[in-house]
């Protein structure tokens, strides 16, 4: 065999050698490394297994969908609930909110996984304010731990991954369900597909506390 061809033909093994070890990774390790992100206070782990952006505008979609209901809009602040209103009624106005709300809560998540919040590190009061600082007002700064997650299941855009979220802070779990892809043969979770099963939870949380 030519030495040329030789050398493509192994290029191309060693590919397919690659290409099927992704399809054959188990989607549930890469919830465990967002477990492990969270534990360590690994910021860099967390972001190469979460598409940060992808899961949090997919989540503020799902938020401002439900913000015109009753049963949420009573537990947000008259005026930030009226500047939401706007941002899931005016295309306009509702992208400018839409990318606040994302810088907002992009930098609360990263910065509860950084400073060791939510791995149960104990924080001084921050006098950092904001303009969505009361939509973070009664969040829980608590450790998070996935303390289950459960099997893969199979689907066109990946794979369902449930998994179990304890919040130290308020002493509740939450069921989730991730969609996990595989990025270029890396696997990282893309969106939380049960949002509104999980928003109705906290509404039902938030009752307890009024």
């Amino acid at each position: 065999m030519h030495k040329a061809l030789l050398v493509t033909y192994l290029s191309f093994l060693v590919l397919l050698m690659q290409f099927g070890n992704c399809l054959a990774a188990d989607p549930r390790v890469c919830i465990q490394d967002v477990a492990a992100a969270i534990d360590e206070a690994d910021v860099e782990l967390f972001k190469a297994r979460v598409d940060v952006d992808a899961v949090l505008k997919n989540a503020i979609q799902v938020f401002l969908q439900e913000i015109n209901k009753p049963q949420l809009k009573q537990h947000v602040p008259p005026m930030l609930a009226l500047m939401l209103q706007q941002a899931a009624s005016n295309e306009a106005v509702g992208a400018s909110i839409r990318q606040l709300l994302l810088t907002e809560t992009r930098a609360f998540v990263l910065n509860g996984i950084a400073s060791g919040a939510f791995a149960g590190k104990k924080l001084s009061n921050s006098t950092e304010q904001g303009l969505l600082t009361p939509l973070f007002a009664n969040a829980s700064l608590g450790r998070k731990e996935i303390v289950q997650i459960g099997s893969a299941q199979q689907c066109p855009d990946g794979w369902i991954v449930p998994f179990v979220v304890y919040d130290y802070g308020n002493e509740l779990e939450y069921s989730v369900d991730g969609l996990v892809q595989n990025n270029n043969g890396s696997l990282r979770l893309m969106r939380i597909v049960n949002l509104e099963a999980l928003i109705a939870q906290i509404q039902e949380e938030a009752k307890q506390f009024n």
